[in-house]
């Protein structure tokens, strides 16, 4: 949701006193620290999931990375597939992007352009998750993958590790992330490049989903600690303040940011219950956390239309005075479509590859068992049913 309103104010560019209203509005809203914490709490989520798991083995690994593959991949491939088709058939028809939609200039113009379709080699790469050009918020996707592929093996590498060795474990981790920076300050760009691949595909953001596996095992000792002591009131607040504005300050390799992220959430889970902590538990925000991913990938698809739309038909000598109004409406409007299509996507794809997921990797005797149990856990919660308060469901 985060992402969805600092792309929705992006669409136009005000002039005057509003620049001031959208910069605050780009901070307070940061795109680019919710993909970090969602990063991290993918990593406390996953890792829960391997510990509650079956012993370490290549069936499990591999049981694992299935269920993470059709957990991801079906609803990228659906979105994909639909943009390929509305390029393909505009550029053939004109029809539904007509000749005017790619010559309107503004949010994300590249996109969704039906003059230039996409060639095989974007198509394919694009596919793989080694180029989000298609759609340009799926580039958080291929690096999810890959980290859930590879966070088995640190689960497997940490059991045999101390608490401190697992502390050094990160470190080193924290250390590989700033390889290509290393590159540069000894000189060798040749080894930038290479080793810049690697960052940009999965180790520049490892990190971060080890650091989420390590709360459940650091967190509770440091904030029962914390929460003894006046230091609690500065929870989540202080933080925060650090989350949304370490990428101002110069962090570009997210590591402040992931720190203040496992912070945030580890006060959350096992932190001083406020009164704002509840609002977590709200039934719209259950909802949206149900269908968060499918509505991660739509929505700027649909924001793109409408501003592409909007752009045509309305001069700028309007939309300048007016971009907080206009961005107001086209987040309505785009929450509102992408919305619908988020809900669709998950009854009919997410929850059927999930459970389907499930029964393929489960022992052949628990096959029929485990069939109830993906229907349940992708089902929404009974409306009479109430969860407990994050601190206390920990």
């Amino acid at each position: 949701m985060t992402v969805a309103i600092r792309h929705s104010f992006r669409v136009c560019h005000g002039d005057g006193s509003q620049t001031l209203a959208l910069t605050w509005i780009d901070r307070v809203f940061n795109g680019n620290a919710a993909v970090t914490l969602f990063f991290v709490l993918s990593g406390f989520v996953l890792g829960l999931s391997l510990r509650n798991g079956s012993a370490f083995t290549a069936r499990s690994m591999g049981a694992f990375g299935i269920r993470r593959f059709f957990r991801i991949y079906p609803v990228f491939l659906l979105s994909t597939l639909v943009v390929l088709g509305c390029l393909w058939c505009s550029a053939r028809f004109g029809w539904p992007f007509p000749a005017w939609f790619g010559s309107a200039q503004g949010y994300h113009s590249g996109v969704l352009h039906p003059g230039t379709p996409p060639d095989a080699a974007t198509v394919i790469f694009n596919l793989l998750m080694w180029s989000p050009s298609l759609n340009l918020v799926t580039w958080t996707l291929g690096i999810e993958l890959r980290c859930s592929v590879l966070l088995p093996l640190l689960h497997w590498w940490s059991g045999k590790l101390s608490l401190r060795g697992r502390s050094l474990l990160l470190l080193g981790l924290v250390f590989t992330a700033c390889l290509p920076k290393w590159c540069l300050l000894l000189g060798s760009a040749r080894a930038e490049t290479v080793v810049s691949i690697f960052h940009g595909a999965f180790s520049g953001y490892l990190f971060l989903f080890y650091l989420g596996y390590l709360l459940p095992e650091f967190g509770p000792a440091v904030f029962n600690k914390i929460n003894e002591t006046p230091a609690h009131w500065l929870l989540p607040w202080a933080p925060l303040v650090i989350f949304l504005g370490a990428d101002q300050w110069g962090d570009e390799l997210r590591i402040l940011q992931g720190a203040a992220a496992a912070v945030i959430i580890g006060h959350l889970l096992y932190g001083t219950e406020h009164r704002v902590h509840r609002w977590l538990d709200a039934p719209v925000a259950r909802f949206y956390g149900r269908i968060s991913y499918s509505f991660y990938l739509w929505h700027d698809l649909v924001l793109i239309v409408l501003a592409r739309t909007l752009a045509h038909f309305v001069p700028k000598s309007i939309l300048a005075p007016g971009a907080l109004a206009f961005g107001g409406v086209v987040l309505l409007a785009s929450l509102a479509i992408a919305t619908g299509i988020a809900a669709l996507c998950f009854r009919w794809v997410e929850r059927p590859f999930v459970g389907w997921s499930k029964r393929i990797t489960a022992p052949h005797g628990k096959r029929s068992d485990i069939a109830a149990i993906a229907a349940s856990d992708a089902s929404p919660l009974p409306a009479e049913q109430k969860s407990p308060p994050p601190a206390k469901a920990a």
